[in-house]
């Protein structure tokens, strides 16, 4: 069987904490055919998961990485609980199943093009939307809202869900729910149907029924809510003007 690991830290890294070897444990993903047996222990602060599977390919590794990261927090979320000190998994080192280690650099170079209404090179304008955000805490949540989506697999569809509903109340805070979605709607040139395939997808896991998300409607939900964002920045770039429909087109 292959073997892979993954290391990393356990963060604040000044609790220098030490637990385990954890008990082993099997992880199916039936979905695509895959088996994991996990094994976790922290040392000093430094995470350590090896995974052996039935198989290991490159399109493997996002799932992978997903099975570390969820063990890795789980035991980290036990310290908490007996804490009550918040700890966070960062799985930083790759180890294949020859033994050679790589960098983790998690990113989706699609999300990187949608995210036009700043720009890591002009500092005035990345100046010009922190001060916007750093501003408005209301909206510096929704945007960490978004984050999360992307950093926690499992709470994608809440957080997903969360940011859309966060903007609709950054929008329209005094207004009814159908009357602040025609707000959202008719301001970013967005279609009613587009907006709830991010929301119902939410419905379920909000109220605890959490399910098998296939990769394709991930990464849709991502796609959606990475683009209604960007426009909800443009619309405060622009001093809450409506977004024009030659540059921005209606969303469907």
């Amino acid at each position: 069987m292959p073997v892979v690991r993954f290391i990393g830290r356990a963060v604040p890294t000044v609790l220098n904490m030490t637990i385990g070897p954890m008990p082993s444990g099997i992880w199916p993903i039936p979905e695509i055919g895959l088996d994991i047996e996990f094994k976790c222990f922290i040392r000093h602060g430094v995470i350590h998961v090896e995974c052996s599977t039935n198989r290991y390919t490159p399109e493997d590794f996002v799932h992978l990485l997903k099975v570390a990261t969820d063990i890795s927090q789980l035991t980290l979320d036990l310290i908490a609980f007996r804490s009550g000190f918040p700890t966070v998994a960062v799985l930083e080192t790759f180890i294949n199943e020859h033994g050679v280690p790589d960098p983790i650099i998690n990113s989706n170079p699609q999300l990187t093009s949608i995210a036009t209404a700043l720009s890591l090179t002009d500092n005035n304008e990345f100046q010009n939307v922190f001060k916007i955000l750093a501003e408005d805490w209301r909206a510096m949540c929704t945007l960490r809202d978004l984050i999360r989506a992307i950093s926690s697999h499992h709470e994608a569809p809440i957080n997903h869900g969360r940011t859309i509903e966060g903007i609709r109340n950054l929008m329209a805070p005094t207004l009814g729910r159908n009357q602040a979605w025609e707000v959202v709607r008719n301001n970013l040139n967005v279609a009613d149907s587009y907006l709830r395939f991010i929301t119902d997808k939410a419905i379920a896991p909000r109220h605890g029924d959490r399910g098998y998300l296939d990769g394709t409607t991930t990464g849709e939900l991502a796609t959606r809510t990475w683009t209604i964002m960007n426009r909800y920045i443009e619309f405060r770039k622009r001093g809450d003007k409506q977004l024009p429909k030659n540059e921005f087109p209606i969303l469907s």
